[in-house]
């Protein structure tokens, strides 16, 4: 009968069978790791983007800057001609104007 017993629990194996939960997470965590592998390269490709974008702006931003300072400079500099006396007028930072006659 020991012997009957022994033969029985051997015969009878223990398998776990996958439940419908498992499938269902297993199928999740597939579309998840799909979902971060895709959003590496949409961040890698954006960094990309942003960078470029980026030195554009630098590079527009600094040629602006010159083309200002030159304006700035010829307006600084304004000639009136008033009964052929020439007036020479220059403004400093603070707006003061200082007159100036040329012969």
């Amino acid at each position: 009968m020991k012997y009957l017993f022994i033969l029985f629990l051997l015969g009878c194996n223990v398998s776990a069978q996958k439940t419908d939960r498992d499938v269902e997470f297993e199928q999740l965590m597939k579309r998840v790791n799909e979902t971060n592998i895709k959003s590496v390269e949409v961040q890698t490709m954006a960094s990309k983007k942003e960078k470029l974008l980026v030195t554009n702006a630098v590079a527009k931003i600094s040629s602006l800057k010159a083309e200002i300072k030159d304006l700035k400079n010829n307006l600084r500099d304004t000639i009136y001609i008033h009964d052929t006396i020439q007036v020479k007028e220059k403004k400093n930072f603070w707006g003061k104007v200082k007159t100036d006659t040329i012969k």
